[in-house]
């Protein structure tokens, strides 16, 4: 995330599981509601949460640009930001394999 300034993030695949705004930060953190987006653990499903932003590598993204939406790589498990395949409101977001062609997987900055 190469920006010098916040970007909205947005779900191309669905935002019912979103209870918070996403922002993407320039040093390249994932925000909402004043903490960081972290993943519990480096596995396919793992849930996501919300913690104190520390800047640790489990709270660091790399933008993977695509032609329509890009995909948000955690690159120390290899594993995109996803949303679940059921996302019933209010269900965590998860890792999951990048994927360029699923909306579950991709997502708009702005």
């Amino acid at each position: 995330m190469a920006s010098k300034q916040q970007r909205a993030v947005t779900s191309i695949g669905s935002t019912r599981c979103l209870t918070a705004t996403l922002a993407a930060q320039p040093n390249g953190t994932i925000s909402a509601a004043g903490a960081c987006l972290m993943m519990t653990a480096d596995t396919l499903g793992a849930p996501l949460r919300l913690a104190r932003c520390t800047g640790l590598q489990a709270q660091r993204w790399q933008l993977l640009s695509g032609t329509v939406a890009s995909e948000l790589l955690n690159p120390t498990s290899g594993l995109c930001l996803t949303v679940p395949g059921h996302h019933p409101q209010g269900s965590r977001l998860v890792l999951g394999y990048c994927d360029p062609a699923a909306p579950a997987t991709t997502w708009r900055l702005s």
